[in-house]
């Protein structure tokens, strides 16, 4: 549930910041006045001006840390004007912590959010320690971490992860389905010594992950993430083999699924449950609609068939109809 890249991705830094301006802050703890000095450094490597703000306001850094932390203790603030214009505030406080803030608001596109990255790449790397930005007024939130060891940027957070999937179900709008495939996961069914598999022409398709192949070769897979709360959809960039079972037998079982449909993905949409996760999402293509839910089919001794939302499985519906004949625990929340 954490994005990984080597650089910040603009459009996924702002799902993970959100709308409203912010400050957030970045910390390098365990440091010394030498990182310090291999900070400033750094700092007027790839800056404009490097200046101390707001006592002598335009005066320029001295060129040795020691006299950010003067003798009669009067705090200054380190301000670093990177092209774009991007300012980092750094603030010497402390020789044991590396501090700073910086605006979102200065954050506007990939170039911008490009300078940002490489200050706190330069900063990571001068003290040969990790970088974490936390989220204003919040550091016990991260937004984001750089770890020099392995070049890496990681993304924090639930909403992030689900507003990422929101973007690449959405996306699928515009191609060409030609086939369906599915590992199937078997009903809890004491009354069947075989495994008792949902009839997707009668009811829906209970999988464990359920792959789209597309008309131009490629090809991508509903699976389900847990997160605090319950399970939710997840769409992944390819077909390849979920983590779990590695032999389709017993109660899984692989096959493709002919019931749904091919053709123009015309429209994609998803539902998103009040406590945040990813619940459902509906695919109208070449006229029908495919409606998936992140659920689970149990069969009670009575002989009743009930559904779970927010469980571990991917049903799939061809008729959403089915659905709303189902009951759930708990009850599905309205499509707006």
């Amino acid at each position: 549930m954490t994005p990984v890249a080597t650089d910040l991705d603009f459009r996924q830094f702002r799902l993970a910041v959100g709308d409203e301006r912010t400050l957030p802050n970045g910390r390098v703890e365990g440091t010394t006045i030498a990182d310090w000095q291999r900070v400033l450094e750094a700092s007027r490597s790839l800056a404009i001006s490097v200046n101390l703000t707001p006592v002598g306001s335009g005066r320029p850094a001295p060129a040795a840390a020691t006299d950010l932390f003067p003798s009669d203790g009067e705090l200054v603030t380190v301000s670093v004007l990177l092209p774009g214009p991007v300012q980092v505030n750094l603030f010497p406080y402390a020789v044991s912590s590396i501090d700073f803030d910086f605006d979102t608001a200065e954050i506007v596109d990939q170039d911008s959010l490009d300078r940002l990255a490489e200050f706190v790449r330069a900063v990571a790397s001068a003290c040969e320690l990790p970088v974490v930005l936390t989220h204003e007024g919040a550091d016990e939130l991260p937004l984001a971490r750089y770890d020099p060891a392995d070049d890496s940027f990681r993304l924090f957070g639930t909403r992030l992860f689900v507003d990422t999937q929101v973007v690449s179900i959405e996306s699928l709008v515009g191609r060409r389905v030609a086939s369906w495939a599915a590992v199937e996961m078997a009903l809890d069914d004491p009354s069947h010594a075989e495994p008792t598999f949902a009839d997707p022409a009668e009811l829906c398709v209970q999988a464990l992950a359920l792959d789209v192949r597309f008309e131009d070769g490629a090809s991508c897979r509903f699976v389900t993430y847990q997160s605090d709360e319950a399970w939710g959809l997840e769409l992944r960039a390819d077909a390849a083999a979920p983590d779990e079972p590695v032999s389709w037998a017993g109660i899984y079982r692989q096959r493709e699924i002919n019931e749904f449909p091919h053709g123009l993905v015309e429209g994609a949409e998803v539902l998103v449950a009040s406590w945040g996760d990813l619940i459902e999402a509906r695919l109208a293509i070449d006229g029908r609609e495919v409606l998936l839910i992140a659920g689970e089919l149990d069969l009670l001794p009575s002989g009743v068939l009930v559904a779970t939302w927010g469980d571990e499985s991917v049903l799939g519906f061809t008729d959403p109809n089915n659905a709303e004949r189902l009951p759930w625990r708990p009850s599905r929340e309205v499509w707006r």
